[in-house]
C-alpha cells in the first residue's frame, strides 16, 4: 500500500508540473513536495506531504507549519 501512495504522490506532482506548476522544493527524507504556479501576478502553492496523521494536534501543527513556511 505505501508503494501505491507514494506512486500516486509522484504522479500527482508530474501532472502538476506538466501543467505550469514549478518545483520549489522536494525532501525526500519527509517525502514533501512543494509546487508553485505563477498567473496574472497571483501565485498557487501546492504541498505535497505522504504523510499520516494520526490526531488532530499533528494536523493543526502541520498546518500551523505550512503558513509559517509559506510567509518565508
Amino acid at each position: 500500500m505505501y508503494l501505491d501512495e507514494q506512486y500516486t504522490v509522484y504522479n500527482l506532482a508530474s501532472h502538476l508540473i506538466a501543467n505550469g506548476f514549478n518545483v520549489l522544493h522536494i525532501n525526500e527524507k519527509t517525502e514533501e513536495i512543494w509546487l508553485e504556479k505563477s498567473e496574472n501576478k497571483r501565485s498557487v502553492a501546492v504541498r505535497l506531504l505522504h504523510h499520516g496523521f494520526d490526531w488532530k494536534n499533528h494536523l493543526k501543527k502541520d498546518i500551523h507549519k505550512f503558513f509559517n513556511v509559506q510567509k518565508q
